[in-house]
């Protein structure tokens, strides 16, 4: 809803550490994402995948499980680097792009709407903070479904494959943050058949875009009181 009034009183509540205060921002902005059960079925769904190749690891290393069905385990797709690959890479670059499309507009738009970033402007975070807080509701929830899963099937097929098996692949958990030209030639190198970038191919995150977009959003804004900007606190 929209701000009309705006009074002010003491405060008598504890006082945080000046540090911690931004963290607010995106306790509330992930109460606000999961109040959506469209977005909370497609977050749930986002695992998905993650549960699908956990089957498989667990499957390829359970011997009797796998005759009972009547199955043999070169009835299992090979897991190796190829397919934690293109796990990571449905994950980051499909769901990982719709989930942004679906989060990053819902955290900006409504306090542009109401007229609230000079409230937000006004307490004791300035607009670094703001950006942060704001960014680090999608980092929380891109991690969730992308490298973090990962991560985990990595080192349980690891794990139960031996250090052998994990000393060779060691390479494949590498993400490589680059610019988009660089990635651009990543991939055109990889359509051409030339070498990959970190030896099993690394899937390439674009946080770089949406953070411009932000930081290009707040500093547009004007409205903050007089004498409440960052370096007057």
């Amino acid at each position: 809803m929209a701000v009309y009034e705006r009074a002010y009183r003491g405060y008598s509540g504890v006082h945080t550490p000046a540090w911690s205060r931004f963290l607010v921002l995106p306790r509330y902005g992930l109460q606000g994402v999961f109040a959506s059960r469209f977005f909370l079925a497609f977050f749930v769904a986002c695992f998905i995948p993650a549960l699908a190749l956990l089957i498989m690891i667990y499957l390829s290393h359970n011997a009797k499980l796998l005759q009972l069905v009547g199955a043999t385990p070169a009835d299992i797709t090979l897991i190796d680097a190829p397919l934690f690959m293109a796990f990571l890479v449905f994950e980051g670059k499909f769901l990982g792009l719709l989930l942004a499309m679906i989060v990053g507009p819902a955290l900006i738009a409504p306090d542009m709407l109401n007229n609230a970033l000079p409230l937000y402007l006004s307490r004791p975070f300035n607009r670094t903070e703001y950006i942060l807080g704001k960014l680090s509701v999608l980092v929380l929830l891109l991690s969730a479904i992308t490298w973090i899963p990962y991560l985990f099937l990595f080192a349980l097929q690891g794990y139960m494959s031996g250090w052998e098996w994990t000393q060779a692949r060691l390479h494949v958990p590498g993400v490589q943050v680059a610019p988009p030209g660089v990635v651009d030639e990543a991939d055109a190198r990889h359509h051409e058949g030339g070498p990959r970038v970190g030896g099993a191919g690394p899937a390439v995150l674009h946080p770089q875009r949406q953070l411009v977009q932000v930081v290009e959003l707040v500093g547009d804004v004007d409205g903050a009181p007089d004498g409440l900007g960052p370096e007057n606190r």
